[in-house]
């Protein structure tokens, strides 16, 4: 987690966090609401691979648009695996309290 004091945190940047953490919940709101009003009774997975390949269509360009000129190492794909493995079993999802 980055800190306050950090030279990257400015105004403008944090605005622009706030504002993704705010628009993530908006449309996560709208999307809640529109499966249950109009793909009630759709197969989940028919669902959840619509999803993921609408996700893909739109992030697809913007990966190629910013990919690095430089080769990303192993040990940053390890980490990205690793999270990626974990975060579902993550114990703050999963809390029955």
């Amino acid at each position: 987690m980055a800190s306050s004091g950090s030279a990257s945190a400015t105004p403008l940047t944090t605005a622009l966090a706030a504002g993704a953490a705010l628009g993530a919940t908006l449309l996560y709101g709208i999307a809640a609401n529109y499966t249950k009003r109009y793909l009630t009774g759709v197969d989940a997975l028919t669902v959840a691979a619509g999803t993921m390949t609408g996700a893909t269509i739109v992030l697809l360009p913007l990966a190629v648009i910013y990919w690095p000129s430089a080769p990303i190492s192993l040990h940053a794909w390890a980490q990205c695996s690793r999270l990626a493995w974990r975060a579902p079993a993550s114990p703050i999802c999963c809390s029955s309290t």
